[in-house]
């Protein structure tokens, strides 16, 4: 069959581990011999001058949203290339099934730094395979390869340089040519999966094995509106996204996650079967006996609470107590801080005051800590090793400060040794408060 363009497959077709669809038509301009813009003006220009007159054009915005998620523009994308390249279930490679059910804007939900797992990249490249970026890692909800249980990757191991979208270099580093699966002894193992994972897992594949299929619109309102009948202990937290309006509003996948969480059913059978899942969820949220659902903060509380609540703020500012928030007292009543405040101002207010003089002296322990650092042999030994990316990553957890902090002191000591070296003597106190902007 003749194609405008090469029929180039997707790769991971009808598995979880299907091509996202950035990186499907980055590959597409590379065997093309283009850059990713210059193949977006290539396909707009031929579909526009070859769709039927019912069909919508493409424009060369395209090039500059966020192809995996899910709308008009993105359909379009899917049929142009479908039709220029004769492949199809090219949705599988975005999230077009939610493009009923949800909001056109997934922009909260996609990550907008490219990460990877360098194993992955690793087992792609055997048996001369073609490395790729999978649609999951393009997700929020998946911080982790589920494959081989460690924490994705975000940046060179090299020089800590972020992944471009538009240049196709994989898998090697855009900004310093560096192998990106090198550094295994980097590679954070990560076995528990995070919140939302094993849902958007089993819906990538089922979506990959099914590339056409729309999730019903009403699908989560359906189901929403059955347990609500039921008297659901979590109605207070899942109302605010599906109670009634004028006019209905499509719901973001965070809320679906969240609410399939709470539910503890799996967000796929929600979708496809509402009734079933419906029928389901009584035998699955069956509290044991004596125990009582959890309930809201109150704000009133009776006569015996509030002399309990009484005695254990006082008890958490005596003198050698462990530091405790207001919030984490109150939990303990199911109260909120505003009725503690209402009924023991002063104990309130000195306990808030205790926890803010101990976390700035935390924060001066930790200020004292990242300016006592030095560059002896046993940090520049393990710079030589993982790079100075993954030291500044390590010192940030071990001294509980942000990442850019420990890189910009790091900045500054490396800059303090060339100085010593080149026998230029270190600059004046002015100048150097000049520098960082003070008066």
């Amino acid at each position: 069959m003749t194609t405008q363009f090469f029929p180039v497959p997707p790769q991971g077709r009808g598995t979880s581990d299907i091509e996202a669809m950035d990186s499907y038509l980055l590959r597409l301009a590379r065997e093309h011999g283009v850059s990713e813009y210059q193949f977006h003006s290539i396909l707009a220009f031929w579909w526009n001058e070859t769709k039927a007159s019912h069909e919508h054009p493409l424009g060369r915005h395209i090039a500059y949203i966020q192809k995996v998620g899910h709308g008009g523009d993105i359909d379009t994308l899917i049929k142009a290339i479908e039709r220029g390249t004769a492949q199809s279930g090219l949705a599988s490679l975005t999230l077009s099934a939610f493009g009923d059910i949800s909001g056109v804007h997934v922009g909260s939900f996609i990550k907008r730094v490219r990460c990877w797992c360098p194993a992955c990249l690793r087992d792609q490249q055997r048996d001369g395979g073609v490395p790729y970026e999978k649609l999951l890692w393009r997700l929020q909800a998946v911080t982790r390869c589920h494959v081989h249980q460690i924490v994705l990757e975000d940046s060179c191991p090299a020089c800590g340089g972020h992944q471009p979208r538009h240049v196709d270099t994989w898998p090697q580093c855009s900004v310093c040519n560096a192998d990106l699966t090198a550094a295994e002894k980097t590679w954070r193992l990560a076995a528990t999966p995070g919140s939302g994972e094993a849902d958007m897992i089993q819906i990538v594949e089922y979506c990959a094995q099914h590339p056409s299929v729309i999730f019903q619109a009403d699908a989560a309102r359906q189901f929403w509106r059955l347990v609500r009948a039921e008297g659901s202990f979590f109605a207070p937290r899942s109302k605010e996204s599906f109670h009634n309006r004028p006019v209905v509003q499509k719901t973001l996948i965070e809320t679906l996650l969240r609410m399939a969480e709470e539910m503890q059913l799996p967000l796929l059978s929600i979708l496809l079967d509402p009734v079933q899942a419906a029928a389901i969820r009584p035998l699955v949220m069956e509290l044991p006996p004596g125990v009582s659902p959890p309930g809201r903060p109150r704000r009133h509380l009776s006569r015996s609470d509030i002399d309990r609540l009484g005695i254990q703020l006082r008890k958490a500012l005596t003198v050698g107590a462990e530091p405790v928030s207001l919030k984490k007292v109150c939990e303990e009543f199911q109260s909120t801080t505003t009725a503690a405040r209402y009924w023991f101002p002063e104990l309130a207010q000195t306990l808030i005051a205790k926890n803010h003089n101990r976390i700035e002296r935390q924060a001066d322990q930790r200020d004292r800590a990242l300016q006592a650092l030095s560059l002896n042999a046993d940090l520049v030994r393990r710079a030589e090793l993982f790079g100075w990316h993954c030291v500044a990553r390590e010192l940030s957890e071990e001294f509980g400060i942000a990442v850019r902090r420990v890189r910009l002191r790091l900045a500054e000591l490396k800059a303090t040794e060339r100085r010593s070296e080149l026998g230029h003597p270190p600059p004046s106190s002015r100048r150097h408060a000049e520098e960082r902007g003070k008066p």
